[in-house]
């Protein structure tokens, strides 16, 4: 995997959170090990992600990768499209 220049933030950003040392912080990163997004409860690796175009800006997933799934941090996961929904039914039935 190559590393982009955000990586080292997203390992900072996880040691500030965790207490973890950086080798620790990087180490789980990069496994395989999963995490689960604290929005959806689904599983993810923390890893899959670096080289992908959120990663950095205007999404700045790296905050959040190590808490959220990228679906949840981009306002797409399973929560956010059934509170879409609801809304969607409720103006209808307030419009009918």
């Amino acid at each position: 995997m190559t590393m982009k220049r955000g990586f080292k933030k997203v390992v900072r950003t996880r040691m500030l959170a965790t207490g973890e040392s950086y080798s620790v912080a990087r180490a789980k990163i990069l496994s395989s090990d999963k995490v689960r997004c604290v929005e959806c409860g689904q599983y993810y690796t923390e890893g899959d992600e670096v080289d992908s175009q959120y990663y950095d800006s205007p999404y700045d997933y790296w905050k959040g990768c190590h808490q959220y799934c990228l679906a949840c941090w981009l306002g797409v996961g399973p929560k956010d499209i059934a509170r879409t929904l609801k809304e969607i039914e409720q103006e209808e039935t307030s419009q009918s």
